[in-house]
C-alpha cells in the first residue's frame, strides 16, 4: 500500500506537470513547423493596423480582422529570438505612420492570416528538448504508477542509483527553477503580466523531486536497517 501511495503521489507531482509540459512544446513545435509550411502558399494582402496586434484586411470583396502574429499559436516569445520586437516595431509603425503593412492570407480559408510566415527555428530548438525531455519523465513517471496499480512493479526497494538519481536531478534542477522563477516573476507582475505565475510550476515539481529522493533514501535506509538486523539475527540461531 505505501508503494502504491508513494507511486501515485509521484505520478501526481512529477508525471502530470512534466507530461503537460512536454506534450505542449511537443505541439507547439508540430503546429509551428506544420503552419510555416502550409503559409508558404499564401497570398501577400495589404492590411490596415487596427491594435497593437491587431489589422484590418480585405481579399475577395469582404473585409477581416486578424490579430495572428506568427506561426507560433500562442503569445509571448521572451528573448529567445527578435520575432517580437521586429514584428510589434512594424505594426507600431504602420499604425503611427497610418500607412498599410503587408500579412500573409490563406487564400482557401481567407479569415485565416499571420504577419510574419517564417518558421522560427531559434525558438523551435528551444522548445525541442522540453518536448523530448519532459515527455519523457512525465510519461515515464505515469507508467511507473501504472505498473504499481496493475501489480507489475518490482518488489525490491528503490536502489541506491536511483536515490542517486533523484538526488542529482533534484539539486540541478531547482539550482535552475527557483532562481529562474524569483527573477521572472517580480519582473512579470510588475510588467502585469500575470501568466508568468506559471513559471511557478517548475519550483513547485522540484520540491516534489526533492521529496521523493528524501523519501526513497529513508525508504532504502529503513529497509537496509530492517535486513541487516534479519541477517544478524539468523547468524545468532545458526550459532
Amino acid at each position: 500500500m505505501r508503494q502504491k501511495i508513494f507511486a501515485t503521489l509521484f505520478a501526481l507531482l512529477i508525471g502530470i506537470p512534466f507530461a503537460a509540459a512536454g506534450l505542449g512544446a511537443a505541439y507547439l513545435v508540430a503546429a509551428m513547423i506544420y503552419d510555416g509550411q502550409r503559409a508558404r502558399d499564401w497570398v501577400l494582402v495589404k492590411a490596415e493596423v487596427t491594435g497593437p496586434a491587431s489589422y484590418r484586411y480585405t481579399i475577395g470583396g469582404k473585409t477581416y480582422e486578424g490579430s495572428r502574429l506568427g506561426t507560433l499559436h500562442i503569445g509571448g516569445t521572451g528573448d529567445i529570438d527578435d520575432f517580437e520586437d521586429r514584428v510589434s516595431g512594424m505594426l507600431f509603425e504602420g499604425r503611427a505612420q497610418k500607412k498599410p503593412v503587408t500579412v500573409f492570407v490563406n487564400p482557401d480559408e481567407p479569415s485565416e492570416a499571420m504577419v510574419d510566415r517564417d518558421i522560427r527555428w531559434g525558438l523551435l530548438l528551444f522548445l525541442a528538448p522540453i518536448a523530448v525531455f519532459f515527455s519523457w519523465i512525465g510519461l515515464g513517471a505515469l507508467w511507473m504508477m501504472r505498473r504499481s496499480f496493475t501489480g507489475e512493479a518490482p518488489k525490491a526497494p528503490p536502489n541506491a542509483a536511483g536515490a542517486g538519481f533523484l538526488w542529482f536531478f533534484a539539486l540541478v534542477w531547482n539550482a535552475i527553477s527557483f532562481p529562474a522563477a524569483m527573477f521572472a516573476i517580480p519582473q512579470g507582475i510588475a510588467d502585469g503580466e500575470w501568466a508568468v505565475l506559471l513559471v511557478l510550476i517548475f519550483p513547485i515539481v522540484g520540491l516534489g523531486v526533492l521529496w521523493a529522493a528524501i523519501f526513497t533514501t529513508f525508504e532504502q535506509l529503513r529497509r537496509g536497517g530492517t535486513t541487516a538486523r534479519r541477517q544478524l539475527n539468523t547468524q545468532r540461531r545458526s550459532t
